[in-house]
């Protein structure tokens, strides 16, 4: 059994180019969080999409591992931010996601260079989100007709 599981729902209603959907999460920090087609291909005005929730999943899961590793190497720090860009292209005529692009800032008096560089190696390996984005994980898919 998985230590730990986790929900959201999106509602969507309409065509996939004139539709628009809503996500809500299992805990009730987002809630309406509103979806659309166009905006995920073109300016965002206000919607978010799927490749902005996990730039967002992503930057929060290695922030965490980082702040683990900083303080297992006793380092002192007053802010690490972690910036992530995740890339969708078209690859064999599908959407795919290519890409995470992860930035990290940490303002330490205690860590150089060198030192920053291993425990960010340290803190990838130990992200699930990049585990995740690296080497894909088991997607089980069900569904049911209502009505």
């Amino acid at each position: 059994m998985s230590q730990v599981v986790r929900s959201a729902t999106t509602s969507w209603t309409g065509t996939l180019a004139e539709g628009e959907g809503y996500l809500s999460a299992g805990s009730g920090a987002i809630t309406s969080l509103p979806l659309t087609f166009p905006r995920r291909m073109g300016e965002p005005e206000g919607f978010t999409s799927p490749e902005e929730l996990l730039a967002s999943t992503h930057a929060s899961c290695f922030a965490m591992s980082l702040a683990s590793a900083l303080a297992g190497a006793d380092a002192s720090y007053v802010e690490l931010v972690v910036t992530v860009e995740v890339s969708l292209d078209r690859v064999d005529g599908a959407l795919a996601v290519t890409h995470s692009d992860v930035q990290v800032a940490v303002d330490s008096q205690t860590i150089n260079q060198s030192k920053l560089d291993e425990l960010l190696e340290s803190a990838d390996k130990r992200c699930p989100m990049s585990q995740l984005i690296r080497q894909g994980a088991g997607v089980t898919i069900s569904g049911v007709v209502e009505g």
